[in-house]
């Protein structure tokens, strides 16, 4: 080989210029090459090892060498070292933040005694399309930095545009903040920069584009931030515009329109909007069956949605119509919806109606469900019959379900005389329904919380027959549901799950596991 030849020196920059998408290839095609490496492959491993899945550290790290603070912080690291832009591939930029004033200034001397950043700027594509002044842009960074005023977002955006390689994006807690009562000398709005950053990740000639690799955006906040911390699910639009984006994922967002404190959905503007998005997950999200439809109408190729409802500490959402919420998602997404969850996240409001079919999703195999969406409560407590003063009926499991479910989740959270009568009436003769309308059915899973576990030495499949699931019964058989359960075992695996053991059925998926790696959908 030709290359072999080449005088060492000649070799190793050609070594140095594959880091680090083709490096560990190359120094893998034969000793010489691999022992030409050298130094490099220690810089490889460094480079890996701090930058590969990114999160901002604290202050108080003990090695001040690598750790990085803030946006602009990591920017004079990039321009000082540019492959660091390359390595990133797991983008976590939630404590994006300004830090203590003694490490500003720090940061600060460094941007001034090095022209590094400036360079950087200066070589921006991103930047040479708004035709402004690099410098200026420079100073306005350093500005906002001391001032520690109202962030426009900029110096986050400007690092949006330099990682090509980024596959899974969070961004700063306070991006539904940005480009909000900005200054007057702010050099450009960072809704400027990110038509840019669309544009140029979805041109196939452009492999260097900042997102053109970005296949998964992750949440920003937590379940249980309150409105505050509530974002418009438009704030991630740009975003949804790129083409390779198949995940997403957000936690705390509104889709509502209550002509009170809801934040509706408006029509995004670009048709590559949700082109390429195959699995959605709005946890602790507000929504209601309008604006999540015209959001979902959006994705022809969603296959998987994981919807967790919650209520507001004030008056947004405490209404809930579970059947509008069913309706639309089988309207926008039936024909292609293979995995479906809908739960409620500290729900305490009403159901104005209960879901009472699904027969209209074609695909579906696997479903997750909170027995509570069933129910419509709002006309007042279900008699004996199961029905309430509204007239509504919990349905029957094969009225319910469409014939193509293979495993069915149902996540059950008392056990009161009404919901032991909900759950006859949901598993009243499924398996005289079985096959003639669940003839895919293999299992069953039940979910329960507020419940005595089974007693040591009995099947952990099964609640202990001296548990509370046995209701106002007196003697120790089993409740009407749980034998009409029964019933199928011979045809249907049958599994009881404490809900503290397995809080839902999306954690477990390969799909959902980031999102519980990074511990940003934990569970309270």
């Amino acid at each position: 080989m030709a290359l072999l030849l080449l005088p060492l020196e000649v070799l190793t920059q050609i070594i140095e210029e594959t880091m680090p998408e083709g490096f560990v290839g190359i120094i893998s095609t034969c000793k010489t090459v691999y022992h030409a490496s050298g130094n490099l492959r220690e810089k490889h491993n460094r480079l890996s090892r701090h930058y590969r899945d990114f999160n901002y550290t604290f202050e108080h790290h003990q090695d001040f060498s690598w750790h990085i603070l803030s946006s602009l912080h990591l920017l004079s690291k990039i321009a000082d070292e540019p492959l660091i832009a390359r390595y990133i591939v797991s983008a976590n930029f939630t404590l994006d933040r300004i830090p203590s004033g003694n490490t500003i200034q720090a940061h600060i001397n460094h941007i001034k005694d090095s022209s590094n950043l400036l360079s950087l700027l200066e070589r921006s594509p991103y930047l040479r399309s708004t035709g402004i002044d690099p410098r200026s842009v420079l100073e306005y960074l350093i500005s906002e930095y001391v001032a520690d005023e109202v962030d426009s977002g900029l110096a986050p955006t400007l690092l949006l545009t330099l990682l090509p390689n980024v596959i899974e994006l969070s961004l700063p807690a306070g991006w539904n903040s940005f480009n909000q009562n900005l200054p007057d000398n702010i050099p450009c709005p960072i809704s400027s920069w990110l038509n840019d950053i669309v544009t140029r990740a979805n041109d196939p000639c452009d492999s260097s584009a900042g997102l053109s690799r970005l296949t998964t955006l992750l949440p920003s906040s937590r379940y249980h931030d309150h409105n505050e911390n509530n974002w418009a699910l438009s704030i991630y639009t740009p975003f949804l515009f790129i083409k390779t984006v198949e995940n997403f994922f957000s936690g705390g967002c509104m889709v509502i329109d209550d002509n009170y404190t809801g934040i509706p959905f408006p029509d995004p503007r670009w048709e590559s909007f949700g082109a390429g998005l195959e699995v959605a997950g709005l946890f602790g999200a507000y929504f209601d069956g309008g604006k999540l439809q015209k959001f979902l109408s959006r994705l022809p190729k969603l296959r998987s949605l994981g919807l967790s409802y919650m209520t507001e500490w004030y008056d947004t959402g405490h209404v809930m119509d579970a059947r509008a919420i069913m309706e639309a998602v089988e309207d926008a997404a039936g024909g292609t919806l293979e995995l479906l969850s809908f739960t409620a996240y500290n729900f305490d409001g009403k159901i104005k109606r209960g879901v009472q079919s699904m027969k209209g999703f074609t695909k579906l195999t696997e479903l997750e469900l909170d027995m509570e969406l069933l129910l419509s409560r709002e006309g007042g407590e279900p008699d004996d019959s199961g029905e309430d003063e509204g007239g509504s009926k919990v349905p029957r499991l094969g009225d319910l379900l469409p014939p193509t479910i293979e495993w069915m989740c149902l996540r059950i959270y008392n056990d009161s005389p009404s919901s032991l009568r909900d759950l006859a009436c949901l598993f009243s003769e499924v398996a005289i329904d079985k096959d003639e309308k669940l003839p895919n059915l293999n299992k069953i899973e039940i979910r329960y919380d507020n419940f005595q576990l089974a007693e040591p030495g009995l099947s952990s499949n099964a609640p202990s027959e001296t548990s509370l699931w046995k209701g106002s019964t007196t003697d120790c058989s089993i409740p009407q549901w749980q034998a009409e359960l029964a019933s199928l075992a011979s045809s249907v695996d049958i599994e009881y799950v404490s809900l503290r053991k397995r809080a839902s059925l999306f954690y477990t998926r390969p799909f959902f596991q980031t999102c519980l790696d990074k511990r940003l959908l934990a569970e309270s």
